[in-house]
């Protein structure tokens, strides 16, 4: 009887992860990386002057759970304030972070995402494109 049990212990010992590793592997295999476009929209613009924001849409199949947006202005535009992300400017580039509020998206589902005041001389043309990176 104990040859019995010991047997069988050892038999399972061998087989468990076999299967977890298989499962683990499977798991991998399935699961989509979730992915997200971004929109600007410029909401107002006076003499040297702007308010915009960029909408943050999933485009994947599963949930979004933080976001950054990259785009370049395409004039002379300069941020003085933002809200809803964490924003940096170098030069004419342009990067947000979500803030912690705002980083989940569910599938199919859009946000509000972020906006800015802005300075500008010559142009105020809007980005070209925008890239987003979901997590």
């Amino acid at each position: 009887m104990r040859r019995l049990l010991l047997a069988t212990l050892t038999c399972l010992c061998t087989a468990v992860p076999a299967v977890i590793a298989g499962g683990t592997a499977h798991a991998a295999a399935t699961n989509p990386s979730p992915s997200c476009a971004a929109s600007y929209q410029t909401v107002n613009e006076a003499q040297a002057g702007f308010v915009s924001q960029v909408s943050v849409t999933n485009t994947g199949s599963s949930a979004v759970n933080g976001w950054s947006v990259t785009f370049t202005f395409g004039g002379h535009q300069v941020v003085t304030a933002s809200w809803n992300a964490t924003v940096q400017q170098s030069g004419a580039v342009l990067t947000a972070v979500n803030a912690s509020w705002d980083g989940t998206i569910p599938v199919g589902g859009s946000i509000y995402g972020f906006g800015l005041y802005g300075t500008w001389w010559g142009s105020d043309a809007p980005p070209a494109s925008l890239t987003c990176v979901a997590s």
